[in-house]
């Protein structure tokens, strides 16, 4: 975990924000710098044509692309179903904690997240490595590899997946290499 003077210093720079009902939060191609924590409510994600893409419930995010300088633009339209509250986490108040004395650690891990993400999109990980035809520059295969988490096990090691049920939905995994034992 962070330690608390680092939690202290990102906490002094977060704001909440209300939206009621039908009220948009962001556009699909607007420029944003936030993350953005679902706290109270549900919101619906739709494209830039309207089609529902998917909802938020409380304790999802949306917007870890922009906070981590990957991509800047709002990947979805964020509107509220009922009145909700967000936590918003600006791209500078965490820089400004990761400056501070303990945030050391922090920024090297935030770090190593920047340039992973960068390599799976650069590579089209993990839809270009499946026999699909899928290639590494269709803009589809790069925004999936932008919001994809790598994994790597080691022999014996135990991955345990995100709760179906989990506040951002459904996910789904992809073996790339080596072998592995499924228990359901």
């Amino acid at each position: 975990g962070c330690r608390r003077s680092f939690l202290h210093a990102l906490a002094v720079g977060l704001s909440e924000r209300s939206c009621a009902a039908e009220e948009t939060l962001c556009k699909v191609g607007d420029p944003t710098k936030s993350l953005f924590v679902l706290l109270r409510g549900s919101a619906e994600l739709l494209s830039r044509s309207g089609a529902h893409l998917g909802q938020l419930l409380e304790g999802s995010s949306i917007g870890e692309t922009a906070v981590l300088g990957l991509f800047n633009t709002c990947m979805a339209t964020v509107r509220a179903v009922t009145l909700c509250n967000f936590l918003e986490v600006p791209d500078t108040t965490l820089q400004n904690a990761m400056a501070g004395a303990t945030g050391k650690e922090v920024t090297e891990a935030f770090y190593r997240l920047v340039e992973q993400r960068r390599e799976q999109v650069a590579r089209g990980a993990p839809l270009s490595q499946l026999n699909i035809g899928a290639p590494a520059s269709d803009v589809v295969v790069r925004a999936i590899a932008l919001m994809s988490e790598r994994i790597d096990l080691q022999p014996g090691e135990l991955w345990v997946p995100i709760p179906e049920d989990e506040p951002s939905g459904p996910f789904f995994a992809v073996l790339l290499r080596g072998r592995a034992i499924v228990e359901m």
